[in-house]
């Protein structure tokens, strides 16, 4: 198990505007609970012991509703002034928290309930190791590109002449990540001030500064981002009985 997450929470929450536009994305409330306690809670029972919580847009709705704890865990804020994307976030905060073994990063606004562990033994002598779902959406999810041992061969792999709507699936980034600090390089990319994690591990594997393998799940991954799936995760059994 590891026992520091990384959770990704300060975006802008553009595409949940209509609906949700008091607080930011993540304390969206989904079933009568902010959306991050139900996240927290999962993370909770995978071991974590620390959250580290990247946050920028309205940060201080979060900050006045968790302080500095969660059910006995510690939490340490990482503040950006600017966006800087998944990847600039993640980057300050690794410089900021310094893991010294495996720890976990996942997006504040999505949910994938696995089995955390899987992900630390494939991340061993890697760089990341990352939970992916079978998808045929190509127009929504993160797509990655895939050799026959699980390495991670490039970010949004090339479809050839499959569309949308096909019945031929393929693997989608779910945003959890395992990371390993002996084989990351800090900052996560020297020449970019905003961008996003997919961004960063395209570049690095492309110039062989970092290493993935892709682990999949058959679980249910929840976008809370999106109007339809926020609605979707009101009544999901998950977050009731959480």
């Amino acid at each position: 198990m590891v026992d520091t997450a990384f959770v990704l929470a300060g975006g802008l929450g553009t595409r949940l505007s209509s609906i949700v536009s008091d607080v930011p994305k993540p304390m969206a409330s989904v079933a009568g609970r902010p959306f991050l306690e139900h996240l927290l809670d999962y993370l909770l029972t995978q071991g974590i012991e620390h959250f580290v919580l990247c946050v920028g847009h309205m940060r201080n709705v979060i900050q006045a509703h968790f302080h500095n704890s969660y059910k006995g865990k510690s939490i340490t804020y990482s503040f950006e002034e600017e966006p800087t994307g998944t990847g600039g976030a993640l980057s300050r905060a690794l410089k900021d928290v310094q893991p010294n073994d495996f720890f976990l990063v996942c997006n504040g606004d999505t949910f994938f309930p696995i089995d955390t562990s899987f992900l630390v033994d494939a991340a061993r002598g890697r760089s990341w190791a990352i939970a992916t779902f079978r998808s045929s959406d190509f127009g929504r999810y993160t797509s990655l590109s895939i050799r026959s041992d699980g390495a991670v061969r490039d970010v949004r792999g090339e479809m050839g002449h499959v569309t949308p709507g096909s019945p031929v699936a393929f693997q989608a980034n779910s945003g959890v990540w395992i990371g390993n600090p002996r084989e990351i390089k800090l900052p996560l990319l020297v020449s970019e001030t905003n961008y996003s994690l997919d961004d960063y591990l395209s570049q690095s594997l492309r110039e062989g500064a970092a290493s993935a393998i892709a682990q999949e799940f058959q679980t249910t991954f929840i976008d809370i981002g999106l109007p339809e799936d926020f609605v979707r995760a009101q009544t999901m059994q998950v977050f009731i009985g959480g």
